[in-house]
């Protein structure tokens, strides 16, 4: 049957990764008469016996110490969140094969990690896995991905008899030992250092290889049975082979131990697959999310000035302490300011020191002039972005950008304090925008319930008894009080009652990024998600000139009623994650438009669907829109007072607990222990005495071989 595998593998050579495979399944690797490779499990047939006429004389017997345990790790890869740059610099030009078998022009990069979600710019990406990436040639290019959480567990099996010593072979770097194969692995690796002897004997060769299973005749004239490990031959008359035995050898745990996952859902009575072990993943209720914040409220309208002069212009600063856009006449265009300066001829935020020139100090901070040379130039400099090209006549854009659209509403994050105009631009007026009130953050996601990991030898169809934690409450709505924390509620321990004792989720730890059910494939007992942010309110240009509120989801911002000196409403409220905003209202009798209010969130978020997980954090309140006026003489303007941002939620409840039940194949004993009883009668009993093995026996205890022998296999 296929044997699925779970986990990673590191960029290596072909037959390192082979042999990673073939340990963790268990696999033995052959060629059949045709000379094609055969991947297959450890045979228990016997495929030669060795008369005394086969054997040449001399040779040694060895009893290695048995392992009185053995320690497996296994390995999980989860996609976490965090954003990792893997590489940047310049991507030369070069034609190859890529990892992909197509020939590429460009550059193969490699990661030590897994990696996923790659982003690149300055270049394109022409193709990746999660341990490389090929790119497009590029003077420079920056490549980033986020990493996966490598979780790890520790697995292990101890000898029935103590193994007579305190040898412990430790498996730890196998990242294909999984949950699912990490119980059959250590057993494997149990049972081969729990060999009786190892016999090293030169043999007259025929068509044996390593791997075979075979009896024998040790140097002290003992009939044994046991697997051929190594055999190195000798060219002459006769084909002659140093072979090394391994006698006791009962190869066990084929492919995966852990094939299917029982979920539980409900409290209760629960009736155990058909095996004999189970690993149990018992996970308490979630923790409720944080409450959700206010939105601000609007804001009064902040105004610019017109000029044609070419010194140095200030524009005033709206509430917040910052202008958001410029506007220049003739053209219709913004500028997207992603700093907080345009530095052309203007001085740095901070005065340089006396003596000190524009040029040398430009020369001291690269990462607001990249290109000094263009301080007087006429081109003026956008610090730490790019190349701000300006054309009058038409309109004004960044470069790698283009042209920025007239539309504002994209653009509501960035800042311009202070521009520069060079002679000859003549920029004719410019006015600033007031950013609306800015939405309410979401709360926090709780935490998710603790995790206890269990293995568990069971009665098969047994039962257990199951109570499952209740998720946590969501916290309240946050009121902008730095003493009122919105925390949610702790959720409770799950328990599970089975074989007479209690485990509970209470001596497990919390993991932020849950558990990987990989047979599944869902994901349990993670951090909550954060809340949805409110939407801002709308901007204003001026007095008179408004916009409406931001859209959240399927919720619209609130609209504008009215635009103009005549009768300008106030800009629209911004959306809340369950409500639309209020839209600006006008006053015609006073010339005041009131800005509208801020969506509240009605209603927590629902609680996760999946157990154990962390409630979402609370919604957050929409922004209140600015206030609009309307001036009567160019020195009086009659404004209304900003509308107020909505509230936010409370947050959502945290999940039930759940447990995860993962088994094997259904139990299918074999009469009599057979193999065991095979070995023991040829050592007992000198001869050529051998016992029938039944199909159903066979099928369950036809062992794999473990990594050693596989590199000895390959390399022989």
């Amino acid at each position: 049957d296929d044997v699925r595998m779970y986990g990673w593998l590191p960029i290596a050579s072909r037959r390192e990764n082979l042999q990673q495979v073939l340990f963790a399944i268990g696999g033995n690797i052959t060629k059949d008469e045709n000379g094609d490779v055969v991947i297959s499990p450890l045979s228990d047939d016997i495929a030669a016996d060795l008369t005394r006429d086969r054997i040449f004389i001399g040779g040694k017997v060895t009893y290695p110490t048995g392992a009185s345990a053995v320690r497996v790790t296994e390995h999980s890869y989860v996609r976490g969140t965090e954003t990792k740059e893997l590489y940047s610099g310049e991507i030369v030009s070069a034609s190859f094969a890529a990892p992909s078998g197509t020939t590429r022009t460009g550059q193969l990069i490699e990661f030590s990690e897994p990696v996923w979600d790659l982003a690149c710019t300055g270049a394109a990406i022409l193709e990746s896995g999660a341990n490389y990436a090929v790119l497009s040639p590029s003077p420079a290019a920056t490549l980033s991905g986020k990493t996966y959480v490598h979780n790890q567990k520790v697995v292990t099996v101890y000898a029935e008899d103590g193994g007579g010593g305190d040898y412990v072979p430790e498996v730890k770097d196998c990242t294909l030992v999984s949950l699912a194969n990490s119980t059959n692995v250590a057993q494997r690796v149990l049972a081969y250092y729990s060999g009786f002897k190892r016999v090293e004997q030169d043999i007259a060769v025929e068509d044996e290889r390593p791997g075979d299973r075979v009896t024998l005749y040790d140097p002290y004239g003992e009939k044994s049975g046991g697997y051929i490990k190594t055999l190195d031959l000798k060219l002459g008359a006769l084909l002659r082979g140093k072979a090394v035995f391994e006698t006791g050898y009962i190869p066990s745990g084929i492919g995966n131990n852990f094939k299917n996952v029982q979920v539980v859902t409900a409290s209760g009575t629960v009736t155990l697959p058909d095996t004999n072990r189970v690993r149990l993943v018992i996970i308490g209720g979630g923790a409720g999310g944080y409450g959700g914040f206010p939105g601000e409220e609007g804001k009064q309208p902040a105004t610019g000035s017109s000029s044609t002069s070419t010194e140095a212009a200030e524009l005033q600063k709206d509430g917040s302490g910052y202008v958001d856009y410029l506007k220049v006449a003739p053209a219709s265009s913004w500028m997207k300011q992603p700093y907080a300066y345009l530095y052309q001829y203007s001085d740095p935020k901070e005065p340089r020191a006396e003596g000190i020139t524009m040029t040398q100090y430009a020369q001291q901070h690269p990462e607001l002039y990249p290109d000094p040379s263009r301080i007087n130039a006429r081109s003026a400099y956008l610090a730490g972005y790019g190349n701000l090209k300006t054309s009058p006549s038409t309109y004004i854009a960044v470069e790698g950008v283009g042209t920025i659209s007239s539309g504002v509403a994209n653009y509501q994050n960035y800042k311009a304090v202070k521009v520069t105009r060079t002679s000859g631009t003549n920029w004719a007026s410019y006015a600033s925008l007031t950013r609306g009130g800015a939405g309410g953050a979401g709360g926090n996601g709780g935490m998710g319930g603790k995790i206890y990991i269990a293995d568990v030898e069971v009665t098969p169809g047994g039962t257990m008894t199951v109570s499952l934690g209740a998720g946590g409450a969501g916290g309240d709505s946050a009121d902008g009080d730095p003493d009122h924390d919105p925390v949610g509620a702790d959720g409770t321990a799950t328990t599970v009652t089975i074989n007479g004792d209690v485990l509970s989720s209470e001596n497990g730890q919390v993991y932020p990024e849950g558990y990987i059910d990989v047979i599944g494939g869902n994901r349990y007992g993670a951090m909550g998600e954060t809340g949805i942010p409110g939407g801002a309110g709308g901007a204003s240009e001026g007095y008179t000139t408004v916009y409406p509120g931001e859209n959240v989801g399927t919720h619209t911002g609130g609209a504008v009623t009215g635009s103009g000196t005549a009768n300008p409403s106030g800009s629209g409220g911004g959306a809340s994650g369950t409500a639309d905003g209020g839209a600006g209202t006008q006053a015609a009798s006073n010339h005041r438009g009131a800005g509208g209010t801020g969506a509240s969130a009605s209603s927590a978020p629902p609680a996760p669907s999946t157990g154990g997980t962390g409630g979402t954090g609370g919604y957050g309140g929409g922004g209140g829109g600015n206030a609009a006026g309307w001036g009567p003489t160019s020195n009086t303007y009659y404004v209304a007072a900003p509308a107020s941002g909505g509230t936010g939620s409370g947050g959502g409840a945290g999940a039930p607990g759940v447990v995860l039940i993962f088994y094997g194949d259904p139990v299918d004993e074999p009469p009599g222990n057979a193999l065991k009883d095979w070995y023991r009668q040829v050592m007992t009993d000198g001869d050529d005495k051998t016992v029938t093995v039944t199909g159903g026996y066979r099928s369950k205890y036809s062992g794999w071989q473990i990594d050693d022998f596989i590199g000895e296999v390959l390399n022989g």
